[in-house]
This record gives structure tokens, sequence and C-alpha cells, in this order.
């Protein structure tokens, strides 16, 4: 990044990096930050690049842009940074800058776009004293939330991959950084140089809930009826509602957030990252939840997919839902840290309809899971009580390939789940209220999944026999080839349970060979052919194959525990 091209390319002509509908949303490649600079393309930069950079700072160019353009760190481009790159350009000295840090506190505006491209920079999202959000876009009021059109995008943030974000860790006001419903960013990272959203606590100081945590608000459905169909997201991290099925949050790909989750008031604190109502045209993919105070990744609403993603070692559920969210998943990790805090009824998937009764409003609720491997922190009762799946208050779900082990039980359904009522269609319109009794898709589905090394079958059903959903026997013989293994003390399936200590490679492929028998590597259930679902996830069990060479996690997560 310190060649000399990437040394003076963001001071950028705004007007090429202006809205998403100049090709950001349609390339969610890596951000366009090397050579910007070079404003007549002719592959070096020259006294003609710098008139454009003249014409920037002295002819309207007021806005904020961060980045190595921003030589001082003030938040502007001015003179003085035009003196760097002279220095550079006529005077032969190397674009190479001290490290330095910049303060993001609270941005929120109309019709702008901010480059962060540096990584000779830190951002602290948030006064180290004060704390304070860091916001792109605006919050717009409930009362005025026109649910016919969708919310325009006016305000972009560009991140380049390998940059850093560090949430101070105010207690008086917590720190945050929060996309909202006008706001659009393209965060990518590289498979080995992902975007960070971290603690600005040393390593070996760090712990959950040092800081906030990501929000993303959008125009998408939800089934808050009550509220209007708004929900406010947790945290005072604003609003979401629409009813764009497709809005578009941006691209957020190798992304990792760690040690977040601090609690803003009692009871109240922020996930990892909070989806509310975001739409199916926002991509969301390898993404990692570290070590957060409360759940890893939370829908409320919205029809956002994710896949390649793993949440590790929070305190609370791994995938929560709620609010009629009707997202796709596949290739998802949750591994719990059995040395961290037990909170009680963590569970690796979570999911409700609505979160008071009747539970009923629709959109209905009906996550679709392919490959996934949910590790609990051992299936003994004397541990407190969790499941790899709760799935209550009118919610669906539709899960295939799944591995599920090390739990107090796999999977608990309580409070009207979708397998005793009727409910609606999953997947109407926006806002349309329609029942649809006897709805034979109104049910909770398990397909092609192996429980193993559970206390207990279900927290509401003590035999195989008493699980509606789960069609025909159990066992070998089952004719969706679902294997359930209750009890503890059976034989490991996968190489890293209980090696979660922050130093040991964690490796969650299956032991080669299948020494248990339970049909791990045997074909599954095949995945929807809709463009989205890899089809190969019908070839096995669980988020990888025992034989993988290269981890689809390898490289961009971190397990650290501090």
């Amino acid at each position: 990044m310190h060649s000399l091209k990437a040394g003076i390319m963001s001071l950028v002509i705004l007007a090429m990096l202006a809205a998403p509908s100049l090709g950001i949303a349609q390339n969610c490649g890596p951000a366009p930050c090397i050579g910007i600079a070079d404003f007549d393309s002719d592959g070096f930069l020259t006294a003609l690049d710098l008139g454009s950079d003249i014409d920037f700072l002295f002819a309207g160019g007021s806005e904020p842009v961060f980045g190595i353009g921003d030589l001082d760190g003030d938040g502007f481009g001015t003179a003085l940074d035009l003196g760097f790159l002279i220095d550079v350009l006529f005077a032969g000295k190397p674009a190479v800058w001290p490290a330095r840090e910049i303060i993001l506190v609270g941005r929120s505006g109309a019709g702008t776009t901010m480059l962060l491209c540096d990584d000779a920079v830190t951002y602290i999202i948030g006064d180290p004293i004060n704390g304070g959000t860091y916001n792109v876009g605006t919050d717009d009021v409930a009362g005025d939330i026109d649910l016919v059109d969708a919310c325009p995008k006016t305000d972009t943030l560009i991140i380049a991959a390998g940059t850093k974000f560090k949430g101070s860790p105010s207690l008086a006001n917590p720190s945050a950084f929060v996309v909202r419903r006008t706001g659009y960013v393209h965060a990518v990272g590289l498979p080995n140089d992902p975007i960070v959203f971290g603690s600005n606590n040393a390593p070996g100081a760090r712990a959950r809930g040092d800081w906030g945590g990501v929000v993303i608000n959008g125009c998408a459905c939800n089934n808050n009826q009550p509220n209007g169909y708004i929900v406010d997201t947790e945290g005072d991290g604003g609003i979401g509602g629409g009813n764009d099925l497709n809005d578009n949050s941006g691209c957020f790909d190798y992304i990792r957030v760690e040690f977040a989750g601090r609690e803003f008031t009692i009871d109240n604190e922020l996930n990892g990252i909070s989806l509310t109502s975001v739409g199916g045209d926002t991509k969301f993919e390898h993404i990692q939840v570290n070590q957060n105070f409360d759940d890893g990744i939370e829908w409320f609403g919205g029809r956002v997919d994710v896949k390649y993603s793993v949440v590790s070692g929070c305190g609370d559920d791994g995938f929560d839902s709620d609010f009629g969210a009707q997202w796709r998943g596949q290739y998802l990790i949750v591994v719990r840290d059995p040395l961290g805090v037990n909170s009680t009824n963590y569970n690796g998937f979570e999911w409700d309809n609505q979160p008071a009764a009747p539970y009923q409003d629709c959109p209905r609720m009906k996550p679709t899971i392919f490959n996934a491997t949910l590790v609990g922190a051992g299936c003994d009762v004397s541990l407190d009580r969790h499941d790899g799946a709760h799935i209550r208050r009118g919610a669906d779900a539709d899960i295939n390939n799944t591995v599920w082990t090390e739990w107090y039980s796999a999977l608990e359904y309580d409070d009207a789940s979708a397998w005793d009522n009727a409910g609606c269609d999953p997947q109407i319109d926006c806002y349309t209220e329609i029942a649809l009794p006897g709805n034979p898709d109104s049910r909770i589905e398990i397909d092609h999944s192996i429980w193993y090394e559970v206390f207990k079958i279900s927290g509401n059903a003590t035999t195989a026999s008493e699980i509606p959903y789960m069609p025909a026997s159990v066992g070998g013989a089952h004719p969706s080839n679902v294997y359930l293994a209750e009890g503890c003390g059976n034989p490991s399936i996968l190489v890293q349970v209980a090696t979660y200590d922050g130093v040991t490679p964690l490796d969650f492929r299956p032991i080669a060979g299948d020494p248990q028998g339970i049909g791990i590597n045997a074909a599954g259930a095949v995945p929807p052919l809709d463009g989205w679902f890899d089809p190969a996830g019908a070839a096995f069990k669980g988020a990888l194959m025992e034989n993988d060479p290269s981890p689809w996690y390898s490289g961009w997560t971190d397990f650290s525990v501090d």
C-alpha cells in the first residue's frame, strides 16, 4: 500500500465514487483504492495529476476524505497535505507516512462519500474518553418512513482490505459502527487481509464487551406490525424497516468483529453484528464474530443471506433471528468457548417469529440452512442449559446437512413453534397478512443432519418419536439419514472439540474416515438450484468436508480469547 501510487491515491474526485449506482453496488470486489490519484490514467503520477489534486483541494474540495491523502490526519484534504504530495512528486521523497490514529465520531449527513484505505492508520470508533457512535448515513424518523418507496442510499463509505477499526471502551457512551438506512458501505477484505472491527485495548487485555459492535440498518421487510413495521435496534443503533426485499446496504466480505457487545443500558447490549431489516441484495460473506458479550449475528427481519460465517466464543446465541427474517445460510460454524462465560440458554441457533404472543404476524420467519457445524461447550447436564437450536414463538426452520455436537440438547421448541401451528406463508409479500391454515410447508424441517454427543435429543421431547417434524424413524434406517446419538461420553467426531484455548489452531473438519460410522461424509440433501446455494454442499454434512485441503475459514479468522 505504501508505493508511490498508493501513497497519494486517496485525494479523490468525489464524483467518481459518489453513489452505488456507479457500479459499486454490482461489484463486490476489493475497493478501488490503488491508483485513484492517477487522474489521467497514464500509469504515472505527474504534474497533470497534481493539477487535479489542486482542483479538488481548492475548488470545492471540502468533503472529508480519510486515507493516505489526508497525511496530517485532521480529516480533511488541505494545503498541508498538498505539501506532502509535492515532496513526493518533485523532491524524490518516499511515499511512506508514519503510523497514526484517526478518531471517527458521529458522522452523519446526506450526499457524502468517504474513502478509508490507509494501512498506516488505525481508526478509532468514538472518542477514547467520551465514547460515541460512528454513523454512515442518516436516521429516518419512524413516522416519516414511506413503506411504498425504497429509501435512497445517500451516503457511501468505501473501506479497503486490511483496514482496522478499534472501538473505544467507554462505559458512559459505548462506541459502535452504525450503518443507517440511507447508508451504503463497501467493505471488502481479502482472505489474508480482512477488515477488522475490534477493541482498542491491547492484545492480552481484550475482553467481551470492550466496545459496542456493528449495526447495519436497511429498508427490507419485517413483521413488527405493532410498531408500524419499524424495528428499533438494540443499543440505540437506529431503526430499520421498509418494503424493499432487495434493498442493498452494501458489500461486506472478509470481515471480523471481535470483543464487542458492550451493554448500553441494563439488558440492552449490542450483538457482534445486528442486521436490522437488511435487504437481499446486500452481500454478506466470510464473516466472523469472535468473543462477543451477547449474540454473534442477529437478524431483525430482512432477507440478507450469509455464507462462510463463523461465530466463536460469544456469551449468548450464535445466529439469532427475530421479526420474520427470511434468510438463507450455507457453510456456517458456531463454536462455544468452553472456558468462557456460561450464559443461560446459549444456543447455536435461536429463532423467534415474534417476541410476544400470539407470535403469528406475517411474513413468517423461516431461515433455510445448508451445511452448518454447531459445537457447544459439552453435553454434561451439570453445565448451564444450552441447545444446538432453540426454535420458538411461531418460527419456522428448514435445516439441512448439519452437524450438532457437544450440546445439552440438540433442539428445543416451545411457545407455539411452527411444528404445531398452521401459520402463514413464509414467502408472502411484505405486510400482506395472509394466513394459510394447514400450510404443509409451515413446519420445522430437519433433514440429512447429525445430532451427536448431546445430553438429550430435545428440550421438549424425550424420544425421537415425539418430534413430529422429522419424518419417519431415526438412526441408520432414517430415510433422510438423520443420525441421533443421545448421551454423553461418545467419542468425538470433530478434531477441535475441547481445544479452544486461543492458542491451539481449530480444525472443524470431521475426523477422517468417519470412525463412528455415522455417515458424516455421505451425501445429503440437495440445495435449491437458485444461483445462491452452492450445490457442492449436497456431498457432505457439516460446514466442511473431512479432506478439505484449504478450509474456507483459514487465514482471515482469529480465535483469540483476549
